[in-house]
């Protein structure tokens, strides 16, 4: 540094004329000014001429390191302001160089006021920093003088600035918050350091009121958790620091570890507690009398069984309070006596006690005498059990040990005692005496086994359930009699203890009956199962109301898939059978399926679902569902049979399939025959037309007459859909219609009819038809009828008879004319067509001429 007041300055640019103007700017100014181009030969101007005061910088040097690297380089050795001149405004340049050095930052192009000014300001900081400097290493020195105090003080010190920010603190205290040196304690605060945050809680709220109030707080008890993981006790005092102006502006702290003085105060207090609890948890009655029977100490308990609340017996005479009228003269000497006994002795008696609401318990005590420092006796001792209880319960045991040998012995089923030592007879009840055919003589000392009465193996087996449990029941044994004969028995047995010794109390029931009919009920069920498989169709039963599967024979389990299921009920059947609607894949509806519907006691038969089996082929089922019911009426089983019907829906497929195809043709072919019969009969009326001769033509007109009725005939059977059969009253009506139709007078003609509804079969019908086209042709051609003729037909069926009456309002027939005689065709028709129906017809000739056929069909 220059000592002179002219600055000299170190210009640091790479382009020779603008380093030329700036450095002759500056000397107008009053500088000394130095030049370099190079980051280099900078950092060596700096190191190498001691009289440069600051460095102007520019950033971008060409070749070799810039601006900011040799800026960083002369810091590092030198502590020289250092003003960067460069053409870049851009904010990351220039915080770039804020972070190396803050001492200004000048934009190449700016006037040399504006340099200049920026050289003089970077020359205060500079001077500003160098006092600072000054000032902190007469601070430091300070600081440090205090806190070699601090740290000879007893104690852990610490302080704190307004917002309980840690200022300072003894190296005591920097070991107890974990920390190698006291200078890492500043800033920080009680968040940062290793106590739990319940605990930095109070240190902030014990702060706040020494800074608040500006008083001290002293003697705080409080805990910290240490960098070690442990807690000690502190006993923390804190006094508030002001300025100059007495404003507080932070505190002192002092904390003493008193942890062991805790400890011992804490045992001290659990001890004193201990002593206390023992005292009052106890359950017996603790008490301390003198001999005169005044109380002088009784526990919780001892209150609480006699029934007064705590300390209020303390001070009153046992003896009086506390003893039946009867025993208190007796206890009263009993308690002088005691003064006697040995002073090591403890002395126990057994006496009732009245309790507050005249109760009386028993009372067994176990004493100890008091005495003084000189050794006299002062006073009784006692802790006292109730043994009340017991005693009821040694009396309930005297009376049930007796219970038990009376219904033992008159147990109504075979009943022994084995002793567990060694499997042999300890006593047996006359039942069991009476059910194995051996006296009590031949049984007591002898095992089961010894005697044959049960197997090795058997009593083997009872041992390891003993061993195991404890007890059995419901254990199946044969029992073999004196005698050999075999019975069944169901064995209930378990450990008793009688005087400390272990027994076997065991029990048996005979089964001998309900073996026989388990195993016929087992062979039926055999049978029945055998049944079940052998038949063609699916079984499956579930059990009412919880629709449980019990069933599934063979056939079931192979078109289901599946066989009897765990964890299966009414409410998922669908699901885990996987029944769907026929050719869909939506879930048969529940309340709908067969087996569901037996539950509510429904008969059902469906034939549209689909099962889908575990290797997703599906079948369709045809399912006839029934209820079981019992003889009361309830439901007690749902019941299914069902068989694949995939194969026969297919079979009946193709049957409807050809069944249309046969009705297409069917009416195709009627379509032809009536279209044929239509030629026909067309060609029939051109060909009369075409004759003169009137016989020629009538001939031809009844061939077509005949010919309409077949037609009327066919056409009537086709559409009633039936072929073999017609009813009357459908087709006389159409018949009558289409012959008197034929006739060129057929206007003039009023048709009469009265017909039954009924059906005559094709046998009949066909002959029918023409005998009326005969007998309607006779009257249209000669009965002569006029314009108002009336043709009446009545067809009534009476039983197993019809009976039809044609009759017309002409002329009538002569009375010579018969069927016999007559030479016309059509009445030889008709009477030829009768007999063929077996039938009979006779002629009236009243009113015109009326025909009365019968026949039985």
């Amino acid at each position: 540094m220059s000592k002179g007041s002219k600055k000299t300055l170190l210009l640091v640019e790479d382009e020779p004329i603008l380093a030329m103007s700036a450095k002759a700017q500056l000397e107008n100014y009053g500088y000394a000014v130095k030049t370099v181009t190079t980051g280099e030969q900078a950092v060596a101007a700096v190191k190498t001429l001691p009289e440069i005061d600051l460095v102007l910088m520019d950033i971008n040097l060409g070749p070799g390191i810039d601006g900011t690297e040799a800026a960083e380089i002369i810091l590092k050795e030198e502590d020289i302001p250092i003003v960067f001149v460069s053409s870049h405004s851009e904010r990351e340049v220039v915080e770039k160089t804020e972070k190396i050095t803050s001492y200004g930052y000048v934009v190449k192009g700016s006037s040399i006021t504006v340099l200049d000014a920026s050289i003089k300001m970077a020359f205060k900081l500079f001077d500003v920093n160098q006092a600072m400097k000054l000032n902190s290493q007469k601070d430091h020195e300070s600081a440090q003088l205090l806190q070699n105090i601090m740290d000879n003080i007893p104690g852990m010190v610490f302080w704190k600035d307004s917002n309980s920010i840690y200022k300072g603190c003894s190296i005591a205290f920097a070991r107890s918050a974990g920390l190698e040196l006291t200078t890492e304690i500043v800033g920080k605060t009680d968040y940062d350091l290793p106590w739990k945050d319940h605990e930095a809680d109070n240190y902030r709220k014990a702060d706040r009121i020494v800074l608040d109030e500006g008083i001290p707080r002293l003697h705080i008890l409080e805990t910290q958790r240490t960098a070690e993981g442990s807690t000690i006790w502190l006993d923390t005092s804190k006094i508030p620091l002001f300025d100059t102006e007495r404003n507080v502006n932070g505190l002192l702290g002092v904390s003493l570890d008193i942890t062991e003085q805790k400890a011992k105060e804490e045992a001290l207090r659990i001890s004193k507690e201990t002593s206390d609890m023992l005292l009052n948890v106890a359950a017996e009655i603790i008490i301390s009398e003198d001999f005169q029977g005044n109380i002088l100490l009784l526990n919780q308990s001892g209150h609480t069984m006699l029934g007064y609340r705590y300390p209020e017996l303390v001070g009153k005479n046992f003896l009086d309070l506390c003893l039946p009228e009867e025993l208190k003269a007796e206890l009263h000497e009993y308690f002088k006596s005691l003064a006697h006994v040995d002073a090591k002795a403890i002395v126990t008696h057994e006496n009732e006690v009245v309790t507050r609401n005249g109760e009386r318990r028993i009372i067994y005590w176990h004493n100890a005498l008091i005495r003084d420092k000189d050794g006299k006796p002062i006073g009784i001792f006692s802790s006292g059990e109730d043994v009340t209880e017991r005693k009821r319960a040694e009396e309930a045991l005297r009376e049930s040990e007796e219970k038990f040998s009376t219904i033992f012995k008159e147990s109504p089923y075979p009943a022994m005692l084995i002793d567990t030592d060694n499997g042999c007879f300890f006593d047996v009840n006359m039942e069991m005496q009476r059910s194995v055919e051996f006296s009590r003589e031949e049984l007591i000392g002898k095992s089961a086994a010894q005697l044959g009465i049960i197997l090795p193996e058997t009593e083997l087996q009872t041992k390891r359930l003993l061993s195991a449990y404890g007890q059995y029941s419901d254990f199946e044994v044969s029992i073999r009699t004196k005698s050999g004969k075999v019975q069944f028995g169901m064995a209930t047995g378990r450990i008793i203890v009688i005087n400390k010794h272990a027994y076997l109390i065991q029990t048996l029931v005979d089964i001998t009956e309900r073996k026989k009919t388990e195993e016929a009920l087992e062979e039926r069920n055999s049978i029945l199962n055998a049944l079940l498989d052998s038949l063609p169709i699916g079984v499956f039963m579930v059990e009412a109301p919880s629709g449980k599967p019990i069933v599934a024979n063979e056939i079931a389990k192979q078109l289901l898939g599946r066989g009897i299921l765990p964890d299966v009920d009414a409410n998922n059947l669908g699901e885990v059978y996987q029944a769907f609607l026929r050719n869909s894949d939506t879930m048969y509806p529940l309340d709908e399926m067969p087996i569901i519907r037996a539950l509510r006691g429904e008969k059902s038969h469906i034939e549209d679902m689909d099962v889908k089996k575990a290797d997703g082929t599906r079948s369709l089922l045809e399912v006839f569902g029934s209820p079981v019911i019992d003889r009361g009426g309830r439901v007690r089983a749902g019941l299914v049979s069902f068989n694949d019907i995939t194969e026969r829906k297919k079979s009946e497929q193709r049957i409807v399939r050809l069944l249309n195809e046969k009705e297409i043709i069917l009416k195709e072919v009627n379509h032809r025959i009536k279209n044929n019969m239509n030629i026909m009969g067309s060609l029939l009326k051109l060909q009369s037309d075409n004759y003169v001769s009137q016989e020629t033509k009538s001939i031809l007109l009844d061939a077509e007459g005949r010919l309409k009725s077949m037609m009327v005939l066919y056409d009537k059977l086709y559409q009633s859909g039936t072929h073999d059969e017609l009813s009357m009253k459908d087709y006389v009506p159409s018949l009558l219609r289409e012959i008197v139709d034929v006739f060129p007078n057929s206007e003039s003609i009023k048709l009469s009819l009265k017909i039954d509804d009924f059906s005559l079969d094709t046998k009949f019908l066909s002959p029918l038809g023409i005998i009326l086209n005969e007998l309607i042709t006779n009257s249209m051609k000669y009965a002569c009828m006029g314009d108002d003729g009336v043709i009446a037909v009545n067809v009534i069926k009476n039983g197993g008879r019809v009976y039809l009456d044609y009759q017309d309002s002409g002329i009538g027939l002569p009375e010579s004319l018969t069927f016999e005689n007559s030479t016309g065709f059509g009445l030889q028709l008709v009477k030829m067509l009768v007999e063929q129906i077996n039938g009979t017809i006779q002629i009236e000739r009243e009113k015109g001429t009326k025909y009365a056929i019968e026949f039985k069909v």
